[in-house]
């Protein structure tokens, strides 16, 4: 009985050994890089290559959604950017149809001022205040709201001279003064449809250059601020009345 315990424990501690043995000869194989690879050691080294483009694909994820997110953005400031130019050209494209307009008028009055010195010559200080701002609208060439401000001044003297005309029968009864009104009054209502069509596509670029989200391109590229072109109503509502009489 003893010899047969004696022989079992002998047993127990050479398979004990045989254990220790093992556990050291992986541990080695794990930290030296000479030594040939074991069972462990491939496993480690499976698990090691797996995480490195686990990490890869975590980092270009990280970069690619920003670039996603950014695309919208991109498109965004791309259109509104060309909407505002588009906007300046047909502005630019406006304004020199109400110039071509209202160099027409510019042409006009030296012959008005003409026909009236004919039959109303003690009317010079009328005369010469309209040739006067005539003269200054002529070379005018500031904003457009500058301009206005000589343009309403224009029109006013405009308004008195006509005013003027009714004190005198026998020129207002003048075929080429009646003529001549004529072609002011269709001069006048070219100006203000050519006005009209100026100050719509302004109206639409100073919404997008003050409204949010397009103000945020507007203001980023400086787009300039843009003056509509108003008068005061134009002469042909004291020529379209005479012309109503005379049929």
């Amino acid at each position: 009985m003893d010899y047969l315990l004696a022989k079992r424990g002998a047993n127990l501690e050479i398979v004990g050994r045989a254990r220790a043995l093992g556990l050291a000869r992986r541990t080695v194989n794990a930290t030296s890089p000479g030594c040939c690879p074991t069972i462990g050691s491939t496993q480690t080294d499976t698990m090691e290559t797996a995480v490195v483009p686990l990490l890869g694909a975590a980092g270009v994820e990280a970069l690619f959604i920003p670039l996603v997110a950014l695309v919208p953005a991109a498109i965004f400031f791309v259109v509104q950017y060309n909407a505002l130019v588009r906007l300046r050209k047909r502005i630019a494209e406006s304004w020199s149809m109400v110039e071509t307009e209202l160099k027409r008028r510019y042409d006009l009055i030296p012959n008005l001022v003409t026909a009236i010195q004919g039959h109303a010559a003690q009317e010079q200080e009328a005369l010469e205040r309209v040739t006067q701002l005539r003269n200054r609208c002529l070379v005018s060439r500031g904003s457009p709201s500058d301009q206005a401000r000589d343009e309403v001044q224009l029109v006013e003297a405009l308004k008195r001279l006509h005013a003027v005309v009714e004190n005198y029968p026998q020129l207002k009864a003048d075929p080429q003064f009646i003529k001549l009104q004529q072609e002011f009054v269709s001069a006048e209502s070219r100006i203000q449809a050519a006005r009209r069509a100026y100050n719509g596509p302004v109206r639409e670029y100073r919404n997008k250059c003050e409204k949010f989200p397009s103000n945020l391109v507007a203001g980023s590229f400086r787009f300039p601020n843009s003056d509509f072109f108003s008068v005061s109503p134009s002469v042909a509502s004291v020529t379209n009345a005479e012309f109503d009489r005379r049929g």
